[in-house]
């Protein structure tokens, strides 16, 4: 294995003609970088596979995003087995119609990770850029503290997602500090005399960096393509800086 790229060979050794095929990266026990890495790791998908599908997860990521609007993270929708189906139906017929190399068995396994990199998104993240910057609003422009503002927030109801957490915030002081690090951490990057344009920007640019989201399939796959390219499995593209 090699320690600073963190990958290994299947086996030992590795026929040339299937040296992509055995390529493994690695994890590390007790990790959460990737989602399933017990399943990734034991998937024998060609190159040209795991290039199509990469391209496949990014166009359900495109094309799948008005499942946002149906996720409800306090109570699932009665309706939501209707739209998953509906979902499903519709990544399964993208695979067939423009990604040739995707299994049915891969295409809904795509579909599925998909789903949860959604529902993921809105527990995690979801309202949140909106929720600090109307707070960086009031904190600066009116010079308010950081609980006032969230008193106010919350009395207009701006953000039914996240009015339980401000309601339970303002009634216990650990769940207020940890929303307080939470936005010092968001609007850190803000400098005295920023635009509002910028400061929204760059609270909405932090607020996915507050959780580590754990990685999918495709992200596994771009890793092992990364270190392919690296130590010489695969040509290295043009203008690729070695990440070593």
């Amino acid at each position: 294995m090699c320690s600073s790229l963190n990958y290994q060979f299947r086996n030992c050794p590795v026929p040339t003609n299937k040296i992509f095929f055995h390529l493994v990266v690695q994890f590390f026990i007790g990790g959460t970088e990737y989602s399933r890495w017990s399943e990734y790791h034991q998937y024998l998908h060609s190159y040209k596979t795991e290039e199509e599908y990469v391209k496949y997860y990014a166009e359900l990521s495109e094309k799948l995003k008005w499942m946002d609007d149906y996720i409800d993270i306090y109570c699932p929708s009665s309706a939501w087995g209707y739209i998953t189906t509906r979902a499903a139906y519709q990544a399964i017929k993208i695979a067939a119609t423009y990604f040739h190399e995707i299994t049915p068995t891969l295409a809904y396994n795509g579909y599925n990770e998909c789903e949860e990199s959604i529902a993921y998104d809105a527990t995690w993240f979801k309202g949140y850029p909106d929720l600090y910057f109307e707070i960086w609003r009031r904190v600066t422009q009116k010079s308010i503290s950081f609980k006032d503002a969230i008193e106010e927030v919350c009395k207009l109801n701006m953000f039914p997602l996240r009015q339980s957490m401000m309601e339970t915030a303002l009634e216990h002081d650990y769940t207020m500090k940890w929303m307080e690090e939470e936005y010092q951490t968001c609007t850190k990057g803000i400098a005295s005399g920023d635009a509002e344009e910028k400061a929204q920007k760059l609270i909405a640019e932090a607020v996915p960096t507050l959780v580590n989201k754990p990685k999918f399939y495709a992200q596994y796959i771009t890793k092992k393509i990364e270190i392919a390219r690296i130590i010489g499995i695969l040509p290295r593209e043009e203008g690729s800086e070695d990440l070593r």
